[in-house]
């Protein structure tokens, strides 16, 4: 730190007015401070700019004839009581040592401007610093806010990948299934147009089967009983067994008939089958009697009912309470004919 003493022999040493005492002490002193070079190297920048920047004024004629007749007057002794000698003399031996002092000040001003300047400076470069940190780290916050948006694009687009391929797997697994059904379906019509085709096979053996009962009838009953008549087919119905099948031939002349049945489940000791004909100029069906049980599935047996049937268009076999029942129970009719 250089101290106000040093300041102004440095600005002295400057302008060439230190005393030859201090001079060498200054200059001893000048050759090891570093601070102090620096000082007397910006002092003399200023002093060589104000001299630079100070216009150049041509001197008045008379001021040259003035000087060297100061001169001549200081070099020759003064007549007693010559007025000239008192007061020419003691103005032109200050003159220097003024101006020395004035640049002295000048000096000191400028050194002290120089230090508001270089603390400027310096506060300055200390903003310009904070502001260049500041600068840094906006511009990594920039680098991290981008690191992390390219982050996201990228989870995003790996997403919508993941999503893509998910969709196109449930797609194809779509299609899979729908290949699935379609054969699926294609395999069902055929089943269904196989056994439709048995069906109707069935359908036409059972055609052929009546119309071979029905010629054996008319070879061996009488044509006067054969008006009278009824062949039927016994079906199963929605409830009843599945694979059962019957016929039936009624005389209504003789009021007595006969009734084949294959394939028929046995009823446990609870329950009966009932044969029924179905008159619709009756008010209900007339019973043919039970059905006797049969172990195999066969049945043979003749029927007699004990109300007269002039005209049965329907026969049906029921599930009743074992003993049989006065009428058909509903929902319980097994077989049926057409």
């Amino acid at each position: 730190m250089i101290d106000e003493r040093r300041e102004a022999q440095a600005s002295m040493y400057v302008l060439g007015a230190l005393p030859p005492e201090e001079l060498r002490e200054f200059e001893a002193v000048l050759e090891s401070d570093r601070q102090l070079q620096l000082l007397v190297r910006e002092l003399r920048g200023t002093a060589g700019a104000m001299v630079a920047a100070f216009p150049r004024v041509a001197p008045p004629p008379a001021l040259k004839q003035k000087i060297l007749a100061a001169l001549e007057n200081r070099a020759t002794p003064a007549a007693p009581g010559s007025q000239g000698d008192t007061s020419a003399a003691p103005w032109l031996f200050w003159v220097p040592w003024a101006m020395a002092a004035c640049f002295a000040l000048l000096c000191v001003v400028l050194i002290s401007v120089g230090h508001s300047l270089r603390n400027q400076a310096v506060q300055m470069q200390q903003r310009l610093g904070e502001q260049s940190e500041e600068s840094a780290t906006l511009r990594e916050q920039l680098a991290q806010m981008e690191s992390n948006a390219a982050l996201v694009v990228t989870n995003y687009q790996t997403r919508i990948a993941e999503i893509q391929r998910q969709v196109l797997q449930r797609v194809d697994e779509i299609n899979r299934q729908a290949a699935a059904i379609t054969n699926q379906l294609k395999q069902q019509q055929a089943e269904t147009k196989r056994q439709l085709a048995q069906a109707r096979e069935q359908i036409e053996n059972l055609r052929r089967d009546k119309k071979t009962l029905e010629d054996a009838i008319a070879v061996t009953v009488p044509d006067d009983r054969l008006s009278t008549t009824r062949v039927a087919v016994l079906r199963p119905t929605t409830v009843g067994p599945t694979g059962s099948l019957g016929a039936t031939v009624w005389s209504g002349q003789d009021q007595r008939g006969v009734v084949v049945l294959e394939n028929l489940p046995v009823l446990p000791p609870t329950q009966s089958y009932q044969f029924w004909l179905i008159d619709p100029k009756l008010a209900i069906p007339v019973s043919g009697g039970l059905v006797p049980p049969a172990a195999s599935g066969s049945v043979r047996f003749q029927f007699a009912p004990q109300v007269r049937v002039d005209s049965a268009e329907r026969f049906a076999i029921s599930v009743e309470p074992a003993g049989g029942s006065a009428t058909p129970t509903p929902g319980r009719i097994v077989m049926a004919s057409n």
